[in-house]
């Protein structure tokens, strides 16, 4: 691992193209890590809720027209 480490360090240090982009894909990763990547679970957690919501309704509604149709039929 430490080899390996030598290398890039080396392979940063001789190339500056290659440095700034290793600095610049640093930065994205921590803005997502602070920022997008709690956003994403509450929406997602939102978004969960609602789909439960809707499906309770829906079960419901279902119901109520199932208790109906049998009551009639007797």
């Amino acid at each position: 691992m430490r080899e390996e480490t030598r290398q890039i360090g080396e392979a940063i240090a001789s190339h500056p193209k290659t440095a700034y982009m290793v600095i610049m894909l640093t930065n994205i990763s921590a803005w997502w890590v602070e920022w997008v990547d709690p956003l994403v679970d509450a929406v997602t957690s939102v978004l969960g809720v609602v789909l439960v919501s809707v499906l309770i309704r829906y079960h419901w509604q279902n119901t109520k027209k199932l208790k109906k149709e049998i009551n009639e039929n007797k």
